[in-house]
């Protein structure tokens, strides 16, 4: 094993160059299983071109989370590198493409009987693309330092759990975050003790459950019906984006 593999392996149980990779692909799957039925299916009558954009950036960012891991597993670090420079590139596509799929489903939904789910539907996009965003620059502001830099790449991931999840579950008469979000705590709680006696780089995962809560109270509070979020809503509607 050589020194990056050992710098990665933070505490006993928890070995990122492992298990990043088959976490990355079983997301992947459940996310192909949850968008088959209304866009892989038939991606040219479902789908629009922000949709498009939007589906080939967060697929092209799935494969960079599973490859950058077996580059460093095959102890082959030059490459991982040049992939990880391909990230200044892609994470800001990724990140628009947040932004202009949300805009083109708020106009979609615009009539009045829809208005209020799509205020709902446009903060979970733009609170997501957000959290992705600021965990990858954070990431890149600490490369330098592989147990942390690791840790928040694995964190961009964990914001597609969300809009895979809720288009996996069946009516609960609950909004589903209430389980997806639970389900995105529950892991990032999952790593803080797996982590519990990691020398270095275990103060990650704690900042990034923080900032998922934070994201998370608007929707808990109800605050996605607020007036302020409405206004909020027509302005970005108003907006020339898509």
């Amino acid at each position: 094993m050589n020194e990056t593999s050992v710098g990665l392996r933070a505490a006993p149980g928890l070995d990122l160059i492992k298990w990043t990779a088959p976490a990355v692909m079983a997301l992947m799957i459940l996310a192909v299983m949850a968008f088959w039925p209304r866009y892989l299916s038939s991606p040219a009558t479902l789908g629009t071109p922000f949709l498009h954009f939007h589906a080939i950036t967060a697929t092209l960012w799935f494969a960079l989370l599973f490859t950058q891991p077996l580059l460093i597993r095959n102890r082959k670090p030059a490459w991982h590198r040049r992939l990880g420079y391909a990230s200044l590139a892609l994470a800001p596509l990724v990140v628009a493409a947040f932004v202009l799929a949300a805009h083109s489903q708020l106009g979609s939904r615009s009539a009045p009987d829809v208005w209020p789910l799509g205020r709902y539907i446009l903060y979970l996009q733009l609170s997501l693309g957000a959290l992705f965003g600021l965990f990858w620059l954070m990431g890149m502001l600490e490369r330098r330092d592989r147990l942390v830099h690791a840790r928040y790449m694995v964190a961009t991931g964990l914001t597609f759990i969300d809009p895979v999840l809720a288009r996996l579950l069946p009516d609960l008469g609950i909004p589903p975050q209430f389980v997806t979000f639970a389900v995105t705590d529950i892991i990032l709680l999952a790593l803080i003790w797996l982590e519990r006696d990691a020398r270095r780089g275990r103060e990650v995962f704690p900042i990034v459950l923080a900032l998922f809560l934070l994201s998370q109270l608007p929707v808990f509070m109800g605050l996605t019906d607020s007036p302020a979020w409405e206004a909020f809503a027509g302005w970005y509607l108003s907006l020339p984006l898509t």
